[in-house]
């Protein structure tokens, strides 16, 4: 998917936060309908990206500097069936370009904290 370089996009991945192995998800916090449908509702997706509804969409709770957030990681490749998926974290991906979309969402502010493209190898 071409054209998702430059922009907001670029500019949001060098300083997104990024959770690590020991931040992932406890048991007892779930993201839930409501929570992706904020987000959905809110997200403007990065120039170059698909609209909202060609991709599965992963959402899962992490731990970015001593905050819970809900992470969401969007694909759009091929043999990914597009949805939701709920408390899921989803395949890793090094590249995709726009085909391959984060997003980092606060709950307590009902704020999108970061949302970017993936690089293209």
């Amino acid at each position: 998917m071409a054209g998702c370089s430059g922009g907001r996009a670029d500019n949001a991945a060098a300083t997104a936060p990024r959770p690590t192995t020991s931040d992932k998800q406890p048991s007892g916090d779930a993201v839930t309908t409501t929570d992706a449908d904020a987000i959905e509702t809110r997200v403007k997706l990065p120039a170059g990206a698909s609209p909202l509804r060609r991709y599965a969409r992963y959402y899962t709770y992490v731990t970015v500097s001593g905050h819970r957030i809900i992470q969401g990681y969007f694909i759009a490749l091929d043999g990914y069936a597009p949805g939701r998926y709920l408390n899921t974290e989803g395949p890793v991906i090094f590249d995709g370009g726009c085909g391959v979309v984060t997003i980092y969402y606060d709950p307590r502010r009902a704020h999108i904290v970061g949302i970017f493209c993936n690089g293209s190898a």
